[in-house]
């Protein structure tokens, strides 16, 4: 599962030191969508694939205080660890046009960042994430004013995408949000921040989204009470339900589905 990061108008960048800290649990690529304070255009790149090359770009674009920004870093649960598989995605049928590292927007175009996971789609032998399979088989299918004014429409997508958190803008329409978002430190995020930094906590070996990854035991171990209760919040998928327990042997806590996908014991 991976983090959005949302910064508005006035708000001060995303400082280095969050970056880094998110970076750890979400390595694999960034990508942005911005648009300037004196602009109603939204562009983005993406295929950012270390954290030094994020804030180079940043820099590079010269975006400031004043200018819109959402981050995304990402954490694979399918699909490969390249540039395309990188948010945000183009909205189109066309997976190839999905996957574009580089656009500007149209009133006809529009962006779109997932945090979450899919398990309708989350194949992971999959070359192409789920995400980028819900873009173009079934976002693509949808109209615009579907997707940014129907709250039938909002409501079955949400359910559909398993209590995912989407992002998606377009010049006409502005931007609107999916899921429910967590605020830190003034900006807007996609999971909660502890959530978003665990490996500052512990260091196991611990297989997590399907990549196995190192994290600090340390942490856990003066806290444990705090890792031993039931917690509502899936750390694979971010889903929130009743059947989200902490799981001893991988040290998070999981649903029912993740469960399943992942094969935990």
């Amino acid at each position: 599962m991976c983090l959005i990061i949302i910064k508005e108008n006035g708000k001060e960048l995303v400082p280095n030191k969050m970056i880094s800290e998110v970076w750890t649990d979400n390595p694999h690529g960034a990508g942005i969508i911005f648009k300037r304070a004196n602009s109603k255009r939204y562009q983005m790149i993406k295929g950012l694939m270390s954290e030094k090359e994020l804030n180079q770009t940043i820099k590079k674009l010269n975006l400031s205080k004043n200018d819109f920004i959402a981050y995304h870093l990402r954490w694979a649960t399918s699909g490969n660890l390249d540039a395309a598989n990188t948010h945000p995605f183009i909205v189109h049928e066309d997976v190839g046009r999905v996957s574009a590292v580089k656009a500007e927007s149209t009133d006809k175009t529009m962006f779109v960042m997932h945090n979450g996971v899919i398990h309708d789609l989350n194949d992971k032998k999959a070359k192409h994430s789920d995400t980028i399979r819900f873009v173009s088989e079934y976002m693509s299918q949808l109209s615009m004013n579907d997707l940014f004014k129907n709250a039938t429409v909002k409501s079955l997508i949400e359910k559909f995408i398993d209590g995912s958190r989407l992002f998606i803008a377009n010049n006409r329409y502005g931007h609107t949000m999916y899921g429910n978002w967590h605020e830190h430190e003034g900006y807007l995020i996609s999971k909660p921040y502890k959530d978003a930094t665990k490996s500052s906590h512990y260091k196991n070996d611990f297989w997590y989204g399907g990549f196995e990854r190192s994290f600090d035991n340390s942490f856990m171990s003066s806290q444990k009470s705090l890792f031993q209760e039931e917690n509502e919040w899936c750390d694979c998928c971010g889903i929130t339900n009743s059947s989200v327990k902490y799981n001893r042997n991988w040290n998070c806590y999981v649903c029912n589905d993740c469960k399943k996908d992942y094969m935990l014991s």
